[in-house]
């Protein structure tokens, strides 16, 4: 998978739900470490307070053609809002 733009990474916060002012991007957590591990690692660091991870985007899919591994504003599929509403569901 190649590197997410910045962009890309605000629009899946967006998807998300997460408030950008809110939010801490963790880059190069291992394949296999679990949301528990993530949290008790991150939430170490006192000045963070209560860390919760809302989402990994190894686990993000498009909102376009609903496949995984891009989000919509790199697909070249068409759409399929099919697919996309029952991920959702």
């Amino acid at each position: 998978m190649s590197r997410p733009s910045q962009l890309e990474l605000v629009n899946w916060c967006k998807g998300e739900s997460i408030d950008l002012k809110h939010a801490l991007l963790l880059y190069g957590v291992p394949e296999g470490v679990s949301r528990d591990e993530i949290e008790e690692t991150a939430g170490t660091i006192k000045a963070l307070g209560k860390v919760v991870v809302k989402g990994k985007i190894d686990e993000y899919f498009c909102y376009k053609c609903g496949e995984n591994g891009h989000i919509a504003t790199r697909c070249t599929a068409p759409e399929n809002p099919q697919k996309v509403i029952r991920k959702l569901i």
